[in-house]
């Protein structure tokens, strides 16, 4: 909290901005997000931030998720990791935001490296690439990580090779069901 202190305060200084940085942020009551966003705010209040709690509904948030200044948001899985990318950090041909990008950050480096990444076949050459792509985001980039959710599943034991989806999908092609006379499989 000292060194975190010590830099906004330089930032403050250079800016003419008055401590303690007030800032809201805006989160669903759903999930972990309002224990997050409170964790957030404790954390947050030695290094000179005060942090005023916006939860609300999730219609209350998703209706102005690309409007807030801070926000927490879930983020779902989406395959190949690239989607995720392209849709949250990139611009539209006129070098505006897209659409879902809800904190605005806009990066040459990390944009040029998205499309290297995405026309690159070879998986370990896109590796690295999607390493720099890490690289650029810890060290410039507009978010950070706390959490990622679970993915469970609950399933009557005569069913087998039930896995859970990241998704949540019920991916079935390869389950199949145990009976007093034969194995069944469904597809």
């Amino acid at each position: 909290p000292d060194e975190a202190k010590a830099l906004l305060q330089s930032y403050a200084n250079e800016k003419g901005i008055q401590l303690p940085l007030k800032v809201t942020l805006a989160t669903k009551n759903d999930l972990q997000e309002p224990q997050i966003a409170q964790a957030l705010k404790n954390l947050a209040e030695p290094a000179g931030f005060d942090i005023a709690l916006d939860i609300t509904t999730p219609d209350g948030y998703w209706n102005r998720w690309t409007e807030v200044p801070l926000g927490i948001t879930n983020w779902a899985h989406r395959s190949p990791g690239l989607s995720n990318l392209q849709v949250a950090y990139t611009a539209d041909s006129t070098g505006q935001p897209v659409p879902w990008n809800e904190t605005r950050w806009l990066d040459t480096e990390f944009i040029d490296k998205l499309k290297e990444a995405q026309g690159t076949l070879d998986i370990e050459a896109r590796r690295t690439i999607m390493s720099r792509l890490e690289d650029i985001m810890q060290t410039r980039g507009p978010v950070f990580v706390s959490f990622w959710n679970s993915t469970w599943n609950i399933t009557r034991a005569e069913f087998n090779n039930v896995k859970p989806h990241p998704l949540n999908y019920d991916r079935m092609e390869e389950v199949w069901k145990e009976s007093a006379t034969r194995a069944t499989t469904y597809l």
